[in-house]
């Protein structure tokens, strides 16, 4: 009585269809064997809610589909910036914000400033450490300058006027010495001439000594004690300065701003928080995971296709820069990122793409067979 009932439902299903003047899908067509099969299954004591065809049961679509025939393997990745062209904005000095010299979106140059801070104090200890310097190297050049070399001129001339006078003095004491011996002269005039003789001679001793302290100066070691006192002043000097420079924060790197928040007078702590970001996307990487057997396919330096979901109509060409050694503890997947070198700021940061790995190789293989021209594979961003 059951297999009437189950060949009687169905006959009544196919005579429904064809009154309505549709045809029975080709996935719902029952043949006889199909039929005895769930009958006996029936009979069996089997459930009747498996008569259900097999060609239903459809599996559920993969994440990375894979061409096996081409030899090309698509997966979707995340586009990332390139190491080394990525640069947090953040300050390294716990003093508050007074100006903000730039706005998310804007592009910088390595150098720009882009936050200042408030630098009243490190600005006034830089001009005490400049005017400790300034006094120093004026104190030195004192004791350069002291004896010039006029001075030493001076000097020397006003001994030899010296010397030449206390000469003639003592051949002048000589003579009056004889006369006076012989009564030819007074005792005054020979005392005379003996007082000048000892006046000029302590004139040429004075002279000599004048000379011979114009010629010790300045002293070669007080010399270098006022330059050692110049090096330590300079050094302070360009520490402070080194200093003042972190009151301004300025752009390492050539890129665009990303994102910059925070307010006027904000203060942080050194390595607490991150106020911006700036990104060079003159060249950008994307990261796939791989499984095992999908990551022996890939090689370093082989071409990647990289296409984004909503703009099929255009693509990058790269190349595979880096291949995990180990899989991730969490998913067992294996990081693989390609890079491409001539992105031109055409691909956002963190977005989610699909790359085709092998597309290029398969491309010059289909031309090799068709004996066409290899074409050059370069990183760069063409349309189909």
């Amino acid at each position: 009585m059951l297999v009437m009932k189950i060949l009687a439902g169905s006959v009544s299903i196919v005579w429904l269809g064809l009154l309505m003047g549709c045809q029975p899908a080709a996935d719902w067509s029952f043949s006889t064997e199909a039929v005895a099969g769930q009958t006996s299954a029936a009979v069996s004591g089997a459930s009747v809610t498996d008569v259900s065809p097999a060609v239903h049961k459809k599996e559920v679509p993969a994440a990375v589909s894979t061409t096996e025939s081409s030899g090309v393997l698509e997966i979707t990745g995340q586009t990332r910036p390139v190491p080394g062209r990525v640069a947090a904005v953040s300050t390294v000095v716990l003093h508050p914000v007074t100006r903000l010299l730039v706005a998310p979106g804007e592009r910088v140059k390595a150098g720009q400033p882009l936050v200042e801070l408030d630098a009243d104090e490190p600005e006034a200890e830089v001009r005490a450490k400049q005017a400790t310097v300034a006094e120093l190297r004026a104190g030195l050049a004192r004791l350069k300058a002291l004896p010039r070399t006029e001075e030493r001129a001076e000097a020397r001339a006003t001994l030899e006027g010296a010397q030449i006078t206390a000469k003639a003095a003592r051949e002048y004491l000589e003579r009056i010495h004889e006369l006076h011996t012989q009564d030819a002269v007074s005792s005054r005039q020979h005392i005379e001439a003996h007082t000048a003789s000892l006046k000029s001679a302590a004139d040429e001793r004075a002279a000599q000594a004048h000379l011979d302290h114009l010629l010790k100066q300045p002293i070669e070691h007080e010399i270098s004690e006022q330059e050692a006192r110049i090096a330590v002043a300079v050094a302070e000097l360009e520490a402070h300065e080194a200093e003042l420079e972190h009151y301004v924060i300025h752009s390492p790197i050539d890129g665009i701003v990303s994102w910059l928040d925070v307010p006027l007078g904000a203060v942080s702590r050194p390595g607490t928080s991150s106020w911006g970001e700036i990104l060079d996307l003159r060249e950008i990487d994307v990261r796939c995971e791989l499984s095992a057997e999908q990551v022996d396919r890939v090689a370093l330096d082989q071409p990647v296709e990289v296409r984004q979901p909503h703009s099929a109509s255009t693509r990058w060409l790269g190349k595979v820069v880096f291949i995990g050694a180990a899989a991730d503890a969490r998913t067992g997947l294996i990081p693989v990122v390609a890079r491409i070198a001539e992105a031109r700021e055409q691909l956002r940061c963190y977005t989610s793409v699909t790359a085709r790995f092998g597309a290029m190789t398969a491309a010059v293989n289909a031309s090799d067979d068709a004996g066409e021209e290899r074409p050059v594979a370069q990183a760069t961003a063409v349309a189909d």
